[in-house]
């Protein structure tokens, strides 16, 4: 996650996940890394907080997820 003159960028593995300009746009997913982050499901790296690392439960939870999608 990281916020530079071109806008703000949230990626995982080299893949975009949003790439805006839109303040409100950036306000939105940098509360839902705080949510994530609240519910420990991640963990920051670092004191910057622009990395993060998944944690066990968040690995947990991701898995009971898709095992969801699977039944469906």
């Amino acid at each position: 996650m990281i916020h530079t003159m071109a806008g703000f960028r949230v990626a995982t593995d080299a893949r975009k996940i949003i790439d805006t300009k839109e303040p409100r746009v950036e306000a939105r997913y940098r509360r839902a890394m705080e949510v994530l982050q609240d519910k420990k499901l991640l963990a920051p790296l670092g004191h910057r907080r622009d990395l993060f690392r998944i944690t066990d439960d968040g690995y947990l939870r991701a898995d009971e997820l898709l095992a969801l999608r699977a039944q469906q």
